[in-house]
C-alpha cells in the first residue's frame, strides 16, 4: 500500500512547517486552537474569502488536530502543505 501523498518523506520526529488553505473565514481569535498557527485573510479572483493558516506544529497529532477542528467548524480544504526534514 502507497503512503499518502501529503505525509511522503515527511519526517514527523521533529516539527514541520504547515500551510493550510480554507474556504471561509477562520477567525483570527481561533489561533489558539490551531497550535498557534499565523492566520491571514484573502479573496480570491471569484470573490470567494479563503483563509491562510501557516505554523509549525510539533509533530502528526497536532496537524490532525489542526484538521479536525477546520472540519468540526465546517470549513473546507482548499490545500495543505506540509514541509519539514525529509525521513530520506
Amino acid at each position: 500500500m502507497n503512503e499518502p501523498l501529503l505525509l511522503k518523506g515527511i519526517d514527523f520526529t521533529s516539527p514541520v512547517t504547515i500551510r493550510i488553505i480554507a474556504k471561509g473565514t477562520v477567525e483570527k481569535r481561533y489561533s489558539e486552537y490551531m497550535s498557534g498557527m499565523d492566520i491571514t485573510h484573502d479573496i480570491s479572483s471569484d470573490h470567494i474569502p479563503y483563509t491562510s493558516l501557516e505554523g509549525e506544529v510539533p509533530d502528526l497529532a497536532a496537524l490532525i488536530g489542526v484538521l479536525n477542528t477546520l472540519y468540526d467548524m465546517h470549513f473546507p480544504l482548499i490545500s495543505v502543505r506540509v514541509s519539514g526534514k525529509s525521513s530520506q
